[in-house]
C-alpha cells in the first residue's frame, strides 16, 4: 500500500513539474510584435466611420496590427500606394479608376457600394436645372464625388462637361466653406453634414445613392503587398469585417459613438448610421456592377479608353477566404 501511495505522489510531483516546465516555456515566449500599416483616408466622414470602430472596439489589435490614419487626397494616396509610402487607402472608387489605367493597385475590400453623399444646393437653386452656367465644387477631378456628382446634375437634363463648371476644393469642410460663401452654387455633402446646410434653406437637389451605386469606400493596396503580405491583408479584412459585423447589431451604440465623435446630434446620427449601414455590401461581397459602373463613367469620359477586365481593378480572394472563415 505503502508502494502504491509512493508511486502516485511521484507521479503527481512529474505530472506538476511538466506542467510548470511548460507553462516557463510558453512564458519565456515574446508576444507576436504588431504591425504598423497607415490607412489614407480623405476626410473624417462616416464612409471611415467601420475603419475607426475597428480601431475604438480593438478588432485591428486583435490582429496583431497597429493602424495610423493618414489625411490625403485620393490621387495621393494612389500614388503613395505605388511608391511603398502608404499600405492601404479607403478611397476604393479612385483606386479603381487609377488600376483600369494600369496602376498597379487593387481594391481587396469594399466597405461601402451606395455613397454617402447628398447633392446640396444654394437656397435660390430650386433644382438642377438652376445649375445652368454656375460653378459646382468637387473633392478633385476624377474621384467618386466628381463622379457622382456629374451623374446628379445629367439626371436634371444638364450636360456635366458643358453647361456647369467643375471646381476641385478638396475636403468638404472647403467645399461647405465656399457653398456658404457663394463661390460655388451647389456641391456633394458626406451625410449627414448636408443637415447643416439644409437647416439654414440650401435645397436637397438629389441623393447620389439613388443614382448609382459604385463601390465608394473600402481598402485598396498595392500589386506588391498583395504578393507579398496576404497573412496581413487577410488580418485588415478580418478587422473590417468584425466591425462591419458588430456596427449591423449595435444600432444604438453606433449612434452614440457617431453622436460623441462627430458632435451630431440626434436626427445626424440616426441618418447617417442608417445610410452607412444600407450601403454595406449584402453578405460581405460586392457584384460586379459596382465596378463597372465606375469603369464606364470612365470611359465615357475617356479617361479610360479600353475594355477593363474587373481582374485588374479588384481582387476580392482573400476577402473571400475570411468571409469563410468569419462566423458572425
Amino acid at each position: 500500500m505503502k508502494v502504491k501511495t509512493g508511486r502516485i505522489a511521484l507521479f503527481c510531483f512529474l505530472w506538476a513539474a511538466a506542467l510548470a516546465a511548460q507553462s516557463s516555456s510558453s512564458l519565456a515566449q515574446p508576444p507576436l510584435k504588431s504591425e504598423q500599416v497607415k490607412v489614407a483616408f480623405s476626410n473624417y466622414g462616416m464612409p471611415i466611420f467601420t475603419l475607426m470602430l475597428a480601431r475604438e472596439l480593438g478588432f485591428f489589435r486583435d490582429e496583431q496590427l497597429t493602424v495610423e490614419m493618414v489625411m490625403m487626397s485620393s490621387a495621393l494616396a494612389g500614388m503613395a500606394l505605388v511608391a511603398g509610402d502608404l499600405d492601404y487607402s479607403t478611397m476604393a472608387g479612385q483606386l479603381i479608376t487609377q488600376a483600369a489605367a494600369k496602376a498597379p493597385v487593387k481594391v481587396i475590400f469594399v466597405n461601402l457600394n451606395r455613397p454617402m453623399f447628398m447633392f446640396v444646393g444654394r437656397p435660390e437653386i430650386k433644382a438642377i436645372k438652376d445649375l445652368k452656367g454656375k460653378a459646382i465644387g468637387v473633392g478633385s477631378h476624377g474621384a467618386i464625388d466628381d463622379l457622382l456628382a456629374r451623374r446628379v446634375i445629367s439626371s436634371g437634363e444638364l450636360n456635366p462637361e458643358k453647361d456647369v463648371t467643375v471646381l476641385a476644393l478638396g475636403s468638404t469642410s472647403h467645399r461647405l466653406a465656399a457653398l456658404k460663401a457663394g463661390t460655388i452654387a451647389a456641391t456633394n455633402l458626406t451625410v449627414p453634414y448636408n443637415l447643416i446646410v439644409e437647416r439654414m434653406g440650401y435645397t436637397r437637389l438629389g441623393f447620389a445613392g439613388d443614382l448609382m451605386q459604385p463601390v465608394v469606400n473600402g481598402l485598396g493596396t498595392s500589386d506588391k503587398k498583395l504578393k507579398d503580405q496576404p497573412g496581413q491583408i487577410k488580418r485588415m479584412i478580418r478587422a473590417m469585417l468584425k466591425a462591419q459585423n458588430h456596427l449591423r447589431n449595435h444600432r444604438e451604440e453606433s449612434i452614440q459613438k457617431a453622436m460623441a465623435w462627430y458632435k451630431f446630434d440626434r436626427q445626424a446620427a440616426e441618418l447617417a448610421y442608417d445610410l452607412l449601414v444600407q450601403g454595406m455590401p449584402e453578405g460581405g461581397l460586392p457584384a460586379d456592377e459596382n465596378f463597372k459602373v465606375i469603369i464606364e463613367q470612365g470611359r465615357s469620359r475617356q479617361v479610360i479608353k479600353e475594355e477593363v477586365p474587373l481582374s485588374r481593378v479588384a481582387d476580392l480572394s482573400i476577402l473571400k477566404e475570411a468571409l469563410r472563415e468569419i462566423i458572425p
